[in-house]
């Protein structure tokens, strides 16, 4: 997931909404308050909005 709006996002909603406009469901997923966020609201396009935390917590090995 992306917060940029460059060449794979854009192709990755417009083929979301290629599909869409086939009859096929959907759900596009994406990140809150990004650019692609809002373009799939404005095309319409069913978009699930999650929130991912930055990092991971790797415990050491003993």
């Amino acid at each position: 997931m992306s917060g940029s709006l460059g060449g794979l996002e854009l192709n990755s909603l417009k083929f979301a909404r290629w599909i869409q406009e086939r009859g096929w469901p959907l759900t596009f997923i994406g990140l809150p308050d990004t650019p692609l966020a809002r373009l799939a609201a404005e095309w319409a396009v069913p978009c699930q909005l999650l929130a991912v935390r930055r990092g991971l917590f790797l415990p050491l090995a003993a």
